[in-house]
């Protein structure tokens, strides 16, 4: 069966055919519009709630990146700590070998043979040794030179300066590292 279309209003009253054709368009364009602008609000919606979750996570990781950067500037004070206490407790055993450097000094001068006379004595911090002795007379060289090489306190024993002058009579240098 056929749907039949009955108009009860008068002919003059009647849409005319173009303005029913352009009321027709109307009504399809308007749905047509009103279903694409609810798409793009969906659209919208889910891009935004997506950014969200991304802004979330990010922040996560910048939170988790700022716990991990603390606890590594912490590592590093208590490792520049470390170091420094290395460092100085370096520096005291460096001591104790310059003031062993010391106590061989006075054991070689309590023992110096006469006619020989210390001039200079210099001692660092690790436990080398630099000294210079007088000798006025030759015979008492030998001796000398003899007593220093038996001394058993030195790991390094070396002959830096050996001169004579007819004033003073012989200056030696001698250069030795501390066991």
């Amino acid at each position: 069966m056929a749907a039949t279309n009955i108009n009860l209003l008068p002919v003059d009253l009647s849409a005319k055919s173009q303005a029913a054709r352009l009321g027709s368009f109307l009504k399809k364009a308007t749905k047509v519009l009103i279903g694409l602008f609810s798409v793009a609000g969906l659209l919208s919606g889910i891009f935004i709630v997506v950014l969200s979750l991304q802004l979330d996570s990010v922040n996560k990781k910048n939170e988790t990146l700022r716990q991990n950067i603390s606890a590594l500037e912490t590592t590093e004070q208590k490792t520049v700590l470390v170091r420094n206490r290395l460092e100085k407790i370096k520096i005291l055993g460096d001591k104790d070998k310059a003031i062993g450097s010391v106590a061989i000094l006075s054991g070689i001068v309590s023992s110096l043979p006469s006619g020989v006379s210390l001039t200079d004595a210099n001692a660092d911090l690790s436990g080398g040794l630099t000294y210079s002795f007088n000798v006025s007379d030759s015979s008492v060289l030998p001796q000398f030179l003899g007593s220093l090489m038996a001394n058993q306190s030195f790991s390094k024993l070396g002959i830096k300066n050996f001169s004579f002058s007819p004033l003073s009579g012989y200056k030696i240098t001698l250069e030795a590292q501390a066991k």
